[in-house]
């Protein structure tokens, strides 16, 4: 198997932490010609990351990845439990694609202090703090998110907390993500496969914001 994918990207930070715990023999490599160029998309029409090259069959976006993945290597399960359970890691994959990480992209711009909207900041933090609430209400921490082991959801949220944290620290001020929320950072901390996925991360976001402050 190959997985294009860099380490910035949150949506491929997903999928490389099923890898991970999946202990899957992998290819990790850069989308070649750089994301989103003609070499690329000769290979993934979409020209997206992250995709995966799996016996020469294409496959993109994260979440059906994740899902392939979990029914070709169904061990260990991350989609475990009752309908009802796999529903329910389902529906928090779809929260976290649809409602919490489109407000951490939309402050992209907003990195570059010379480009950023004060007024649009406040309105996204105040967004983020309604998210974040019905996150809570959602989860069921035992220590991971929807029980007693990982699952797509703990992946989906992983690396995409992260870079909100570092992304608001950037803007004035800490992310309060609340206990729960915490305790589950510090159980998927502790994990190596997730550190082996997180570190890297955190290291291109730091080079990204790094990049934004000198562009100003």
């Amino acid at each position: 198997m190959i997985l294009y994918s860099l380490p910035i990207s949150n949506y491929c930070g997903k999928v490389l932490l099923v890898i991970r715990f999946k202990a899957l023999e992998c290819e990790v490599v850069p989308p070649k010609g750089g994301y989103g160029s003609d070499e690329y998309k000769r290979i993934v029409p979409t020209g997206t990351i992250p995709a995966l090259d799996h016996d020469g069959i294409i496959y993109s976006e994260s979440e059906v990845i994740n899902e392939y993945l979990n029914e070709i290597h169904p061990e260990p399960d991350l989609l475990p439990g009752s309908a009802e359970n796999r529903a329910s890691i389902r529906m928090l994959c779809r929260f976290h694609d649809l409602k919490l990480e489109p407000i951490v992209r939309s402050l992209f711009p907003s990195m570059n202090p010379a480009k950023r909207d004060l007024q649009m900041v406040e309105m996204r933090f105040d967004e983020m703090n309604r998210v974040l609430t019905t996150l809570r209400q959602l989860i069921k921490p035992d220590p991971f998110l929807m029980g007693t082991s990982p699952s797509l959801a703990d992946c989906a949220f992983a690396q995409t907390l992260m870079l909100a944290q570092m992304m608001w620290l950037e803007l004035g001020g800490p992310l309060p993500i609340g206990d729960e929320l915490e305790n589950w950072q510090q159980t998927m901390n502790s994990l190596k496969s997730v550190t082996s996925v997180l570190e890297p991360a955190r290291e291109a976001t730091e080079k990204w914001l790094e990049g934004k402050r000198l562009s100003a």
